[in-house]
This record gives structure tokens, sequence and C-alpha cells, in this order.
């Protein structure tokens, strides 16, 4: 290895490496730009497969979050479901409660008809039962 030209404040300007190739730059300095240039390399290198795992999980994200929205937009749609539901019943259930209000009503209204038919129909046979006794000449003053 050996150098040329240049003063002696400016240092070499050509050298030569260890295969007696001429190089421009200092051996040394040459050396470590190769080695950076190399692991420049390898730096892109898992930049670049970083990137591609990054896109890998994004896209596994994306799947799990159109997954996650289609189950949400179920529960939600259940829910909305079974409160109709809930309605229905409640619904049904004031329904029922009213005609059972309605019926016990006219069942009470029914109730009182009888009684006063009964009452009718008793003063009725014992009217009846007078106007017979009368009819027979029996006293009819007797039987009350």
């Amino acid at each position: 290895m050996g150098t040329l030209g240049g003063d002696s404040g400016s240092g070499p300007l050509i050298h030569f490496d260890e295969q007696y190739r001429i190089r421009v730059f200092d051996p040394k300095k040459y050396e470590h730009a190769e080695e950076l240039k190399e692991e420049t390399s390898r730096f892109r290198e898992k930049l670049a497969e970083f990137e591609q795992e990054v896109g890998t999980l994004l896209k596994v994200m994306e799947k799990y979050a159109a997954r996650i929205e289609k189950a949400k937009s179920l529960a939600v749609g259940r829910r909305v479901l079974r409160d109709l539901d809930q309605l229905k019943v409640e619904r049904r259930r004031a329904h029922k409660e009213a005609n059972l209000k309605l019926k016990k009503e006219e069942l009470e209204r029914l109730k009182e008809t009888k009684d006063s038919l009964v009452k009718v129909k008793l003063e009725q046979e014992a009217l009846i039962s007078k106007l017979t006794m009368m009819g027979e000449g029996r006293d009819p003053g007797a039987l009350l």
C-alpha cells in the first residue's frame, strides 16, 4: 500500500489498496464508506421487511375491524328486535288487561241484571200465586 502526490499539508491524493488498485480516497475511509454502504443496504432490506410486516398487520387489522363492525351491527339489530318484541308483549298484555276489565264490567252488569230479573221473577211468581188463590177463593193475605 502506498500513496502518491500532494503536498505535506493536504495529504496524499492517490492511494493504492492491497491489490494495488488506484484509489482516490484513503483506504481506511474507503473501507468505512463500504461498511456504511453495506449497513445501509441491510437497513433498507430490514426496513422493506418491516413495511411488509406492517402492511400485513394492517390488512389483518382491517379484517378484524370489519368482523367487529359486522358483529356490532348484528348485536344492535338483535337488541332492536328484542326491544320490539318486548314492546309487542307489553302491548298485548295491556290489550288483554283492558279486555279483562271490560269483561269484568260486563259480568258485573249481567250479575246485577240477573239479580234484578230473579227479584222480578219472584215478585211475579208471588203475584201469580196470589192471583191464583184469589181465583180459587182462598184468602190471599193468609199466604203472605
